[in-house]
C-alpha cells in the first residue's frame, strides 16, 4: 500500500534544476564524445599490450625440420630462378631472330620479284641487286640456323626447370611431413600467448571497470551520471572486444549471454522495485500527474468534487472535458476530500492559512507553505 509520507518529507530544494535545453543537449553530446575519447585511449593501451612478442615460427621449424632440407630447398629454388631467367633471355633472343627472319624474308621476296620481272623483260638482274639477294639468302639461312639453336637451348632449359620443380616438390613434401608436429606445437604456443595477452589486457581493464561500476552506483542520482554512464559503456565495449579477440567463440557466446542475463535481471529488478516502492522524486511525480488528471494517486478513482462531481472521465478523456467556471461561492466552499475507493485523504486544510490544499503534494497552492500532513490511505473491507 502506497503512502505519501515519503513524498511529503522530500526536500524540494534538493531537486536539481534542469537548466536550458541547449546546455542539456551539450552535456549529452560531450558525454558521448567523452566516451568515444575514452574508448580511443583504452584502444591505445590494449594495442601497446598486444605488442608483447609471441612465439617465433622459425624457432619451431628449426626444432623439427633439419636445416639441410631447408637449405636444399633454397638452393633448388635459386637454381629454378636462374633457369627461368635464362629461359626468359633466350625467349627474347628468339623473338628478335624471328623478327630478323621475317625482315630477310620480305627483302628476298622483293628481290625475287625484281628478278622475275627482269627475266620476263629479257634483262638480267643488275649486279648490285644480285649481290643483295645472295647476301640476304646467306643471312636468312644463318638466322634460321641460330633460331634453331636457340629453340634447342630453350627446350633444354625448360627441361631443366621442370626437373628443378620436381626436386623442389619432393623436398617440400618431405619438409611438410616433418613440419606437422611443428605446426601443432606452434599453434599451442600461439593459443597460450593469446590467453596471456588476454590476461594482461583484462588485468588492465578490470580495475577500470570496477571504478566505472563504483562511479555508476554513486552517480545514479548525480549531475554527473551521463559522463559516468559513457565511461562505463566504453569500458564494457572494450572488454567485450578483448574477450571476442582472445577467447574461443563458444566461450565468448556463453559469457555474452550470461552477462546479458545478469544485466537484464538487474534492470528488471530495479524497475520492479520502482513500481512497488517508488522513491521520492518518482513518487512525487506520480502524485502530481494524478492530481493534474483529477484521479486518486493511489487507486486512480476519479476525484469528483466541484464541477466534476457528476462527470465521468478517464486518464485519456480528461483533456476533452469542457468545464464551467466555478462561482465565487463554490470556490469559497472547497471542503476537504477523501477518496471514497481507498480512503486516502486527497484534500485537507492547510495548517498555515486554513485553506484547502492538496494533501499529497508538499506545498500549499494558496500560501506556499510547506506542510506535512499525516495523510494515509484508508483500508477497504
Amino acid at each position: 500500500m502506497i503512502t505519501p509520507e515519503s513524498a511529503m518529507n522530500q526536500d524540494p530544494s534538493s531537486t536539481p534544476a534542469k537548466g536550458p535545453w541547449i546546455h542539456r543537449f551539450a552535456v549529452r553530446i560531450l558525454s558521448i564524445l567523452f566516451g568515444l575519447l575514452l574508448y580511443w585511449l583504452l584502444g591505445f593501451i590494449i594495442r601497446d599490450i598486444g605488442t608483447v612478442p609471441g612465439p617465433d615460427w622459425a624457432t619451431f621449424q628449426q626444432a623439427f625440420v633439419p636445416n639441410e632440407l631447408i637449405q636444399q630447398r633454397l638452393q633448388l629454388e635459386e637454381q629454378l630462378t636462374e633457369t627461368n631467367r635464362q629461359i626468359s633471355n633466350l625467349s627474347r633472343k628468339r623473338d628478335l631472330l624471328s623478327n630478323s627472319v621475317h625482315s630477310f624474308q620480305q627483302t628476298i621476296n622483293q628481290l625475287l620479284a625484281l628478278q622475275q620481272t627482269a627475266v620476263e623483260n629479257d634483262r638480267p638482274l643488275d649486279e648490285r641487286n644480285s649481290e643483295i639477294l645472295q647476301s640476304s639468302l646467306s643471312s636468312f639461312l644463318q638466322t634460321q640456323q641460330d633460331a634453331q639453336a636457340l629453340n634447342e637451348q630453350l627446350l633444354a632449359q625448360e627441361a631443366a626447370a621442370a626437373d628443378w620443380r620436381d626436386q623442389i616438390t619432393a623436398v617440400t613434401k618431405e619438409i611438410q611431413q616433418k613440419e606437422a608436429p611443428a605446426h601443432q606445437a606452434f599453434s599451442d604456443a600461439r593459443k597460450k600467448h593469446s590467453y596471456t595477452l588476454a590476461a594482461y589486457k583484462l588485468a588492465a581493464l578490470l580495475p577500470i571497470l570496477l571504478l566505472a561500476g563504483w562511479l555508476f552506483v554513486r552517480a545514479r542520482s548525480s549531475r554527473y551520471f551521463e559522463p559516468v554512464l559513457a565511461f562505463a559503456i566504453a569500458v564494457l565495449i572494450k572488454i567485450g572486444f578483448v574477450m571476442h579477440e582472445h577467447f574461443p567463440a563458444r566461450i565468448f557466446r556463453y559469457l555474452l549471454v550470461v552477462s546479458s542475463l545478469i544485466v537484464v535481471m538487474k534492470v528488471l529488478q530495479s524497475f520492479i522495485k520502482g513500481l512497488n516502492n517508488p522513491k521520492g522524486p518518482w513518487l512525487l511525480k506520480q502524485y502530481r500527474d494524478a492530481y493534474e488528471r483529477f484521479l486518486c494517486p493511489v487507486c486512480e478513482f476519479p476525484i469528483r468534487r466541484g464541477p466534476l462531481r457528476f462527470r465521468y472521465w478517464t486518464r485519456r478523456s480528461i483533456k476533452k472535458l469542457i468545464l464551467a467556471r466555478p462561482s465565487a461561492s463554490e470556490q469559497d466552499q472547497d471542503p476537504a476530500y477523501t477518496c471514497p475507493a481507498c480512503g486516502t485523504k486527497l484534500f485537507i486544510t492547510c495548517h498555515s492559512c486554513g485553506m484547502t490544499r492538496h494533501a499529497m503534494l508538499p506545498f500549499c497552492d494558496h500560501c506556499g507553505s510547506q506542510d506535512h500532513p499525516q495523510a494515509t490511505a484508508g483500508s477497504t473491507s
